[in-house]
């Protein structure tokens, strides 16, 4: 999908016109995200800037994952770098009060979105024309919307750039040798996503939350590497220590195709429990800091972080497991992290 990743085509047609906010909704409904289910309980603005955040986050992933030369990737996270030069960094009072909740009818809807994740078709030529009446800024819709949700919500440039640096080192960087090296790495990838979240939630960023912020996206995106520990060796990376892999006796070359013959499973399950144990520290971190009035007004939050730290529990039930397949929830499984957020 080439308007994925970097440059619309020219020449579209009437059917393939939408705007700028469309474009974003379009994005998180091909990925059949639980994000759609998760932002569901916020305002309709909220919503837009949480779109544009996840929009810009799945972009960039989807240019450094492409099956493309390295010099072509890295062509297209410069065009990025030179869209987001583009947005200011005037901040704005974040928006306060509770989020509203949305009616019945419509949460059914999203929910039969969330479990069912019908695949929606997505034009090859996609062009944005207005963002409230003006053109669309760096001729992309993705930047119009993070350009509005930096007006609307105070959402800071910089966390954006962040983010696009860190996926940048997957282009160039296969392994960290410690934890301080991944933890620089989940900070630059996930903790700057949570902190481009907080203006939208309406919590106010300080030194509190925003390490709670951090550690929230350090606890996703530990999660995530453990999930897909054998889809990123295919890829020739390993995002797990190696000085962790060290010390246990693993070598990051058999977790793929379902783990060599000569892998120690048990060793290989006393590395998982170790690393499951760092995520957890991360979720207890994470939600420790935020206040109950703050942690109200980020439910969608707490549905994300009540669907990975599920995810992390069934790793965790069967460590070997995610050398086979990819750990996922079931329907039920969905509907039950739901209804308790």
């Amino acid at each position: 999908m080439a308007a994925i990743h970097g440059r619309q085509a020219d020449g579209p047609d009437a059917g393939a016109r939408m705007n700028a906010e469309h474009y974003c909704r379009q994005i998180m409904q091909q990925a059949g995200s639980t994000f759609a289910l998760a932002f569901r309980g916020m305002t309709r603005d909220q919503q837009r800037a949480m779109r544009a955040v996840y929009a810009f986050a799945r972009i960039i992933d989807d240019v450094v994952d492409a099956e493309s030369p390295v010099r072509e990737k890295a062509a297209a996270l410069s065009e990025w770098r030179a869209r987001l030069a583009t947005i200011g960094g005037t901040h704005v009072a974040p928006p306060t009060g509770k989020a509203r909740w949305v009616p019945p009818s419509r949460a059914r809807c999203a929910l039969w979105d969330f479990l069912v994740h019908p695949l929606r078709g997505y034009p090859d030529s996609v062009v944005a024309t207005l963002d409230n009446g003006r053109p669309v800024e760096s001729g992309h819709p993705v930047m119009a919307e993070l350009a509005w949700g930096a007006r609307t919500f105070g959402c800071h440039p910089r966390y954006a750039r962040a983010l696009l640096e860190g996926c940048a080192r997957d282009i160039t960087t296969a392994t960290y040798r410690d934890w301080p090296a991944l933890r620089d790495y989940c900070y630059s990838v996930a903790g700057t996503v949570g902190l481009l979240c907080l203006p939208i939630f309406g919590v106010r960023e300080e030194d509190r939350t925003r390490q709670a912020a951090i550690n929230l996206g350090h606890a996703f995106q530990l999660t995530n590497i453990l999930r897909d520990l054998r889809e990123d060796a295919a890829r020739g990376r390993c995002y797990l220590p190696q000085d962790d892999l060290a010390h246990f006796g693993i070598a990051a070359a058999q977790f793929s195709a379902g783990g060599s013959p000569g892998i120690d499973r048990e060793r290989f399950r006393s590395l998982m429990f170790y690393e499951i144990a760092r995520a957890q520290s991360c979720y207890r971190s994470a939600w420790e800091r935020f206040t109950v009035d703050e942690q109200r007004l980020m439910r969608a939050a707490r549905v994300m972080s009540r669907a990975y730290h599920r995810v992390l529990q069934k790793i965790a039930a069967d460590p070997v497991g995610v050398l086979h397949g990819r750990v996922g929830l079931t329907w039920w499984e969905k509907v039950r992290v739901l209804c308790a957020s």
